[in-house]
Formats: structure tokens, sequence, C-alpha cells
């Protein structure tokens, strides 16, 4: 077997090192090059997420102002809608609610119609002077009811959010609908207080039972009213 000088061995490693000097240059420029690669890559992925982040905000934002600007139409749309609301329920209340006394004042000119019929009998021609008088009495009283007032908050929040929205429409107190119930209490006493005439009979007679007054469920709203304010004037 033949014998390796030293200058052979030395050619033989020097011709290994330069065989292998293109893989260990490509490993060591992939070495180089892998955190360039990870940076780009981060870098892409911290775009991608910028620009979520940035599409989420401006979805917040366009929904933020198409919500305020639904607030502000309804704000601006508001009075109208109160307006409306109270001429409704006025226009109700005049085709359904009792009469009123100036109506009760063309009914006593009823006698003189039958001044072109045959003659009554004179037991009889006293009848329709009563049934005058009765609604004359009753139109004082409605008159004097719609004048005096109920303040009472303590009686006022022993009514329900419909009959006292109903008492604040009657006295036209603007955003009712939009008011809790102290709210409207503290809305109607300000108004200066619901008209006895506005209460519904049993409204009537809870506020004559909780005052005290001689009250009784049988009575009519006339006789409810003539009651409560002739207490209210003792």
């Amino acid at each position: 077997m033949p014998r390796t000088t030293p200058a052979g061995k030395v050619s033989h490693v020097t011709g290994t090192v330069v065989a292998d000097l293109p893989a260990n240059a490509g490993r060591l420029l992939s070495r180089v090059l892998l955190p360039a690669r990870r940076g780009a890559e981060s870098a892409r992925g911290l775009a991608a997420r910028s620009a979520r982040a940035a599409a989420a905000v401006a979805s917040q934002a366009s929904r933020e102002a198409e919500r305020l600007a639904g607030q502000a139409r309804n704000a601006a749309e508001r009075p109208a809608r109160d307006r409306a609301s109270a001429t409704n329920s006025r226009a109700a209340r005049s085709q359904s609610g009792p009469p009123r006394p100036a109506r009760s004042q063309s009914r006593p000119a009823s006698p003189a119609r039958s001044q072109s019929g045959p003659p009554r009998p004179a037991r009889h021609k006293s009848r329709p002077a009563s049934q005058a008088d009765s609604q004359a009495a009753s139109g004082q009283v409605r008159d004097l009811a719609g004048r005096s007032r109920m303040t009472d908050p303590v009686f006022l929040r022993s009514l329900t959010r419909a009959e006292l929205q109903r008492l604040a429409d009657d006295l036209e107190v603007t955003g009712g609908p939009d008011l809790t119930k102290e709210q409207l209490v503290t809305a109607i006493v300000r108004a200066g207080g619901a008209r006895l005439d506005d209460l519904t009979n049993a409204e009537l007679l809870r506020l004559g039972r909780r005052r005290g007054d001689r009250v009784t469920s049988k009575m009519n709203k006339t006789d409810l009213l003539a009651a409560l304010t002739a207490a209210q004037a003792g």
C-alpha cells in the first residue's frame, strides 16, 4: 500500500474543502437570510392585523355616526309627534267624552217647540221647567268642576301611568309620552293640577273616599262632582 506524503494530505484536504465550498456557502447564506425572511413574514402579518384593526375601527365609527344621526332625527321629529298626539287626544275626547256645560244651555229652549202643538194638560207644564232646572244645575256643577283643580301629588301617584298621561294631555303638557310616572305627576301639579271634570267616575270616587267626602258608587258623575266641589268649597 503506497504511503501518503504530507503534501498529498494537504492537497486532499484542500480539494475536499474546495469541493464542499458551494454547499457550505449555501448553508451560510441560508442562515444569514433566515432572519430577514422571518422579519418580512412578521411585517406582512403585522400589516394584515393593522389593516383588519383599521377596518373594524372604520366600521364602528360608521355605526356610531348612523346612531347619532338617528337620535338627531328623533329629537327633531319629537315636538311634531307630541303636538299630533295632543291634537288627536283632544279630538278623541271631544267625540267620546261627556257633554260640556255649554251644550246644556241650548236644551231649555225645548218647551218652546211644544207651543206649536196642541196644549198639554196643566199638570204636565212643570216637567220641562224641572228638567231645565236640573240641566242648568248640572251645567253649573260641571262649570265649577272645570275650574276646580286637584293638586294632591299623593293621589296623583295612586293613578296609573295611562291615567296620568290622559290628564297630562288634557292640560296640554308637552313631552308626555317620554315622561316617567313621577315626572307626569310633577308636570300636572306645575300645570295647576288636574281638572275635576276630567276625572272619570272611578277616579272621582277614589278621590272622594280618600278625602273623607260622602260619596258612593251609586252616584253618577254630576253627583260626584257636586259632592267633591261642595266639600272643597267648604
